[in-house]
C-alpha cells in the first residue's frame, strides 16, 4: 500500500511530441499529463492513434529523433528531468530503473540467440556479476515468471516457445535490472484470454512483491477494470479524462469516456462510436472529439483545447459542459452537480489531479465484476500457465 503523501516516482506534465512527415507535422502527443506513484498502476486507454505508445516511449527517449521531437512539456523521474537528458543518462535509466514490456515479444527477443544468452547479457549489462552468477539469476527469473524447468529452457531459442512463454521471458528480462517503473505496452494483445489472465495475474504479483509502479497501455477497458488504480483516457494525442478506476466506471464524466464504455460488451446494448479518428496532421482547433460528439456545441470547436475541470467526485475532465455556465448533466446525467476549473496539476491540492496511490477498494477489485471477462481461471497454471502451452 502506498502512502498518500509519497511523491510520484514519475511525472509527465503537458507533454507535446511532434513528428515531421512529408504530409506535414503530426502532433502525436498534444498535452498529456499524469503522475505515477510507487505501487500504483496507471492505465493509458484509448483508441489506436490516441498517442499512448508514443507517450510511453518518449519517457526514456525511445522515439526516433528526427523525425520525432518533444516540442513542449516535462518528464521527471525521481525529480530528474528526462526530456533534455543526455543519451548516456537515459541509457543508465532505461531498462535499469524504467523497464519495458512490449506488445510483441517476438520483436523484443533476438531470434538467433538463446533465451539464456539474452537473459545473461541483460543481467550483466545492468550489474557487474560473473557469468555463472548471471546464469543462476536467469534461472531464478524464469522460475519466478512461471516457466517450468527453467534451467532446461536456457538453451531454447524464441521460436521454440509459445507466445505466452515468450511474453514471460520478456517480463523476466524487464525485471533483470530490478526497475522502479514498469511500462507495459499492450503485453497481452497477442494472447488468448486464458493466457492473458495468467500474465495479468503475474504482473499483479510482481508489482506487489517489488512495489513496482506500472504504466499499462491498452485499448481494452476490460483489462483496465481489473488492474488499474488510475485511468487516463486519451484521444487524438490528448487527455479527455483522468479518474480513479472505480470512479471512471461508475460515473464517467467525458462524452468520449461514456462512448468507450457503451461500446464495451457486458454493459447493456453495445453502441458504436460514429465517425472517424481525426487526421493527426489537421486536428480540430477545439476539442478533438467535437466532430463525433453527440452533445457538441459551438464552444467545443472554439478557443483551443477545453480546460480541465475537477468534478466533486474527483474526476478531471476536459469538456466545456463542466464550466460554471453549463449544465454537466447534459453529458453525464448521473453525475453530481458542481465542478471547479483546474490546471494539469491542481494548485490547491497536495495531490496531483486525477492521480493518486492505490486504495484497498481498488486493490480488491475483480475485473469480471465489470462484465469484462468471462471468468478465465487464472489459478490453473500447472498446465498452460507453466508448461509448453503458455
Amino acid at each position: 500500500m502506498t502512502d498518500p503523501t509519497d511523491d510520484p516516482v514519475l511525472s509527465v506534465e503537458d507533454l507535446h511530441v511532434q513528428f515531421d512527415t512529408y504530409g506535414g507535422p503530426v502532433r502525436a502527443v498534444d498535452g498529456v499529463s499524469f503522475d505515477l506513484h510507487p505501487g500504483e498502476t496507471v492505465c493509458l486507454v484509448g483508441e489506436s492513434g490516441a498517442g499512448k505508445t508514443v507517450t510511453c516511449e518518449t519517457i526514456t527517449g525511445l522515439i526516433p529523433a528526427p523525425p520525432g521531437e518533444v516540442t513542449e512539456g516535462s518528464i521527471t523521474f525521481e525529480g530528474a528531468e528526462l526530456t533534455d537528458a543526455a543519451e548516456r543518462q537515459l541509457r543508465e535509466i532505461r531498462g535499469d530503473r524504467i523497464a519495458y514490456v512490449f506488445q510483441h515479444p517476438q520483436n523484443a527477443l533476438d531470434p538467433v540467440y538463446t533465451i539464456g544468452d539474452q537473459l545473461v547479457e541483460t543481467i550483466g549489462y545492468h550489474r557487474d556479476v560473473a557469468d555463472e552468477a548471471a546464469r543462476n539469476e536467469a534461472v531464478e527469473l524464469l522460475d519466478r515468471v512461471g516457466i517450468a524447468k527453467p534451467a532446461n529452457r536456457l538453451g531454447d531459442y524464441p521460436h521454440e516457445l509459445s507466445g505466452g512463454m515468450r511474453q514471460r521471458v520478456a517480463i523476466a528480462m524487464a525485471l533483470a535490472g530490478d526497475p522502479d517503473v514498469l511500462v507495459a505496452d499492450e503485453p497481452t494483445a497477442d494472447l488468448d484470454v486464458t493466457i492473458e489472465a495468467q500474465i495479468l495475474d503475474l504482473l499483479r504479483e510482481l508489482q506487489a512483491e517489488r512495489d513496482l509502479a506500472v504504466v499499462y497501455v491498452t485499448h481494452d477497458l476490460g483489462i483496465v477494470a481489473g488492474i488499474a488504480d488510475t485511468v487516463v483516457v486519451m484521444y487524438a494525442g490528448t487527455v479527455m479524462e483522468r479518474a480513479s478506476v472505480d470512479r471512471l466506471f461508475d460515473r464517467p464524466a467525458h462524452p468520449y469516456t461514456r462512448a468507450l464504455l457503451e461500446s464495451l460488451p457486458g454493459r447493456g446494448e453495445m453502441v458504436p462510436i460514429p465517425g472517424q479518428h481525426p487526421d493527426p496532421t489537421d486536428y480540430p482547433d477545439g476539442c478533438p472529439f467535437d466532430p463525433r460528439c453527440p452533445h457538441a456545441v459551438p464552444e467545443c470547436s472554439e478557443g483551443g483545447r477545453p480546460a480541465f475541470h475537477e468534478t466533486l467526485g474527483g474526476s478531471d475532465v476536459a469538456c466545456v459542459f463542466y464550466r460554471d455556465d453549463r449544465d454537466s448533466t447534459v453529458v453525464a446525467p448521473d453525475r453530481e452537480e458542481g465542478t471547479r476549473a483546474v490546471s494539469a496539476r491542481d494548485p490547491d491540492s497536495s495531490d496531483p489531479v486525477g492521480s493518486g496511490p492505490p486504495t484497498d477498494e481498488s486493490a480488491s477489485r475483480d475485473g469480471a465484476d465489470r462484465g469484462s471477462r468471462d471468468g478465465a481461471d487464472s489459478d490453473s497454471r500447472d498446465g498452460a500457465g507453466r508448461g509448453d502451452g503458455a
